[in-house]
């Protein structure tokens, strides 16, 4: 696990989502403003989709930002309408994707929480059966210590 300022942990895939993001934001600055390089960032969300909704949403916000940051840096008074259609389609993917990776995620909770409701119910059945099944037999095993006891004492 690594680490950056203020102890914030990062995991790997969060590690390997941020750089991606970096080089997708250099590969951005270094094309033409028509080339639609911001789709790109989509690849970060492929990385972080397993993890919490604080992470899906925050790398939602930094892709968001380096789309609109391109644009605002680069732009000209000639710049063409497929420029800001790219940009505002790029911007409509992330959001998407960020959407569609919090209702992933939410399914994932749910399910996980059903699953550990179903193990618990398993659980407490396995013990009442066993503690049902075994009373019998142990009311059993104590009358037949009852009947040796009494056949030796007589």
């Amino acid at each position: 696990m690594k680490t950056i300022k203020n102890s914030i942990p990062l995991s790997r895939n969060q590690l390997l989502a941020l750089t991606s993001m970096l080089i997708v934001l250099a590969i951005d600055i270094l094309t033409p403003l028509g080339v639609a390089v911001g789709v790109l960032y989509l690849f970060c969300f492929f990385l972080v989709c397993r993890e919490n909704k604080k992470v899906i949403i925050l790398f939602a916000i930094i892709t968001s930002l380096f789309t609109v940051i391109k644009l605002a840096v680069f732009v000209t008074p000639e710049t063409n309408w497929m420029v800001y259609s790219n940009r505002a389609i790029t911007l409509f993917v992330i959001l998407t994707t960020a959407i569609l990776s919090l209702r992933h995620r939410t399914l994932i909770e749910k399910t996980n929480a059903e699953k550990a409701i179903y193990v618990k119910e398993l659980e407490q059945m396995l013990f009442m059966t066993s503690h049902k099944v075994r009373q019998p037999i142990a009311q059993c095993l104590g009358l037949m210590n009852v009947i040796d006891v009494h056949k030796t004492v007589t």
